[in-house]
């Protein structure tokens, strides 16, 4: 799993049962014996309250049908392993990769979100300057 990979995953049950998800994209490639990466949600825009940083159309992935954005909120640090568990276990399932330029656009609108927990977009920050050294 690389940057750029997108996932389907389960992200909860709603009032009627039926088993919700939504898209993640993963922003950086694994790093650390851990192999973590970023994982950041594509959520509908439902109403005006929604975080601008980075919105996405039906031109940005296939499995977007309408108006969306970058949830930053629900952004983590999560563990490669753990993600690839989840789709072995049928939680989630691998998607289309998205393009080198919505990646880049994703990964500026999680540094310029209100709504991203600090200490993600600081591991983000620490880990892509470590790539670069």
């Amino acid at each position: 799993m690389n940057a750029g990979d997108c996932f389907w995953a389960e992200t909860g049950v709603n009032r009627d049962g039926v088993v919700q998800g939504h898209l993640f994209v993963v922003l950086i490639d694994p790093v650390g014996k851990n192999r973590d990466t970023v994982t950041v949600p594509c959520s509908t825009i439902r109403t005006k309250n929604y975080d601008p940083a980075c919105e996405l159309g039906k031109e940005d992935h296939p499995f977007i049908n309408d108006s969306s954005y970058i949830n930053y909120r629900f952004a983590e640090v999560e563990c490669v392993d753990d993600i690839l568990s989840k789709i072995k276990s049928n939680k989630a399932k691998m998607s289309s990769p998205i393009s080198k330029e919505v990646l880049q656009r994703i990964r500026s609108g999680l540094l310029h979100s209100k709504f991203a927990k600090r200490r993600v977009k600081q591991w983000f920050y620490e880990s892509v300057l470590d790539s670069l050294i």
